[in-house]
């Protein structure tokens, strides 16, 4: 039993400190005006906004992503260990 006690908080240990990353992709290019700049950065406060009032991020990821290549909007990078 010790050992089972002992692999289940090494488990919770590594899960804690595991990030799973998601991302919205905004298209701009390096020339781009300023009226663009005010644009974007909008559509980021509204991002932010949604995600924090708790809406699902695929949905909100459907809504602004400028990605095509998400699979089904999900938009997973990966997992990562954090430091």
């Amino acid at each position: 039993m010790r050992k089972f006690a002992q692999l289940t908080n090494q488990a919770y240990q590594r899960i804690k400190n595991e990030v799973h990353v998601h991302y919205i992709f905004l298209k701009c290019s390096d020339e781009i005006p300023d009226e663009d700049t005010v644009e974007i950065n909008e559509k980021l406060k509204s991002v932010r906004t949604r995600l924090l009032e708790s809406e699902k991020f695929e949905y909100v990821a459907q809504g602004v992503s400028d990605d095509p290549t998400e699979l089904q909007w999900e938009a997973i990078y990966g997992t990562f260990m954090r430091f």
